[in-house]
């Protein structure tokens, strides 16, 4: 296989990733002007700014959950340099989505992939350039809709 071929497949794969992120946020966003339109008129002029407020401080608490039903992927880049005599250079792009699943009204499971892409020069004489995938781990969480634990 020639090795700008596996590039493209690379290439692929990261756009399937963000497109599938983006036609999320969009449906979330959708839903948002959705619910907004729906208001009643009278409530639309008065507290709509504790509204915002509100919802910009309830998607902040989602933010901060690693286990709130939000997608994420994340992309993690690491360089490593001097490898070997040639003092060759390695890239890793870990790719991690994590995708929490709504299995009933007290349970998710979330799903997290580590996927790396990996590029590395000629570490000696002769030896070439490589690039591919890295090991894959995948883990399943799962995890209450709500903490019980108390309030301080």
């Amino acid at each position: 296989m020639e090795p700008g071929a596996l590039w493209r497949g690379y290439t692929f794969i990261v756009s399937l990733i963000m497109i599938s992120t983006l036609r999320a946020e969009d449906t979330q966003s959708t839903n948002a002007v959705n619910s907004a339109s729906k208001a009643e008129p009278s409530s639309l002029g008065e507290g709509t700014e504790e509204k915002e407020a509100a919802e910009q401080a309830e998607l902040v608490k989602k933010t901060l959950n690693p286990v709130a039903d939000l997608i994420s992927v994340p992309i993690q880049n690491n360089w490593d340099f001097g490898i070997g005599s040639e003092d060759a250079m390695k890239y890793t792009a870990n790719i991690q989505p994590l995708i929490p699943i709504s299995l009933d009204k007290d349970w998710n499971l979330i799903t997290r992939t580590i996927l790396p892409v990996i590029y590395q020069e000629s570490r000696f004489p002769g030896d070439g350039t490589h690039s591919g995938l890295g090991d894959t781990t995948q883990s399943f969480f799962l995890s209450p809709v709500t903490f019980l634990f108390p309030k301080p």
